[in-house]
């Protein structure tokens, strides 16, 4: 075995442990991008999620973006489609000078979805703070969730490596009314 397959399999093993839900990590920063994600529920089942993020000019004084989202998972209690809207606001760009640090508040609802703790409708609450290492970002988000009547709390922690203009995500997302879910995904913004 050659020292560079030695190295291949602790990253990948690293970047499916960070990897986030199939919606990923959201960012607290407002893009024009699509996005293609991959991503498991540990012990549930896959799901492959399509995005796409637009900005809005409301005329007001923040940031504004709506995101949709389409794709399908295969839970063990059985095949559904995903679909599913949100809106995010850039409530403060820059807080800080060294790493710049920006907070977004974002609503999230996906309809569809099936899983084995709820059936229905999923609504997300999430303040979301971003952390900016240029050409890398780290994301961090925690904030109430409703799966299917039960509200819980969600959250999740995420790396996207920007390379314009493409950038790789990984993700781990939690939530207590739902499941933990992982995934990557790449996104293309323009």
């Amino acid at each position: 075995m050659f020292k560079h397959q030695l190295f291949i399999r602790p990253l990948a093993a690293a970047l499916l442990l960070l990897a986030g839900g199939a919606l990923g990590a959201p960012s607290a920063f407002v893009e024009r991008a699509a996005t293609v994600s991959g991503g498991f529920s540990f012990g549930n089942g896959a799901r492959v999620v399509a995005s796409l993020e637009l900005p809005i000019d409301f005329g007001w004084p923040v940031d504004v973006s709506l995101e949709a989202n389409a794709g399908y998972s295969s839970w063990a209690s059985g095949p559904s489609p995903i679909v599913g809207l949100g809106a995010k606001a850039l409530l403060f760009p820059a807080l800080f000078g060294n790493p710049p640090v920006a907070v977004a508040l974002e609503l999230r609802g996906a309809a569809g979805e099936v899983q084995p703790f709820a059936a229905g409708p999923r609504f997300q609450v999430l303040p979301i703070v971003s952390l900016d290492f240029t050409p890398l970002v780290v994301n961090l988000s925690v904030g109430l969730g409703l799966l299917g009547g039960n509200v819980g709390l969600d959250g999740g922690i995420g790396l996207r490596y920007y390379f314009d203009p493409f950038a790789l995500d990984a993700s781990l997302n939690f939530s207590t009314a739902g499941a933990t879910t992982a995934g990557v995904g790449v996104r293309y913004s323009f």
